[in-house]
């Protein structure tokens, strides 16, 4: 992401006091993979000004690095590898290629991810009145792009068509 872009999602934080706060949603489906796999250094992608961490850091004794490059103390990405990555609510607001990079990225820091994306348009706009939501596909073209990257790739099943969850993982899934 170029630094016009970096740019327009700090004003969207400042602006809108929830934004960035989806991922404690997800805290029983990513507590579920942490705990069944035994996860204990996990990366929070794109963390924006979220909760998430705290609370698994709390309950699951893990550590948790939060990287995200329009946050002001999170923008040094990492230089290592990681158990776990969560990347929730990023993937879709990135131009197609970028979203691409960051998922071949992702990869590169762990095989194990926990993975949400919006399947629709959705009203959230820079304050120039484009909107946020640029990479938006269906679910099953989200798993065509990860099954090119990850050796697993499993459907989390979520009620509401517009949206997609995903668990990665390397080798056999057991």
């Amino acid at each position: 992401m170029n630094e016009k872009e970096i740019e327009r999602f700090k004003e969207l934080y400042n602006r809108k006091e929830h934004y960035g706060k989806n991922s404690i949603k997800f805290y029983d489906q990513i507590s579920e993979i942490i705990k069944r796999n035994n996860y204990k250094n996990i990366l929070d992608f794109g963390c924006g000004k979220s909760e998430l961490y705290q609370k698994l850091i709390d309950d699951l004794n893990v550590s948790v690095y939060r990287y995200d490059p329009a946050i002001e103390g999170l923008e040094e990405k990492p230089n290592s590898k990681f158990d776990f990555v969560i990347c929730s609510d990023v993937l879709h607001n990135l131009e197609e290629e970028d979203a691409l990079k960051v998922l071949e990225e992702l990869k590169d820091y762990s095989d194990n991810c926990f993975i949400y994306l919006n399947c629709i348009d959705h009203p959230t706009t820079f304050f120039d009145g484009t909107k946020t939501n640029r990479c938006v596909h269906e679910k099953e073209w989200w798993e065509i792009k990860l099954k090119n990257i990850f050796d697993y790739v499993m459907i989390i099943n979520v009620e509401d068509n517009t949206k997609a969850m995903f668990e990665t993982k390397g080798g056999k899934y057991e």
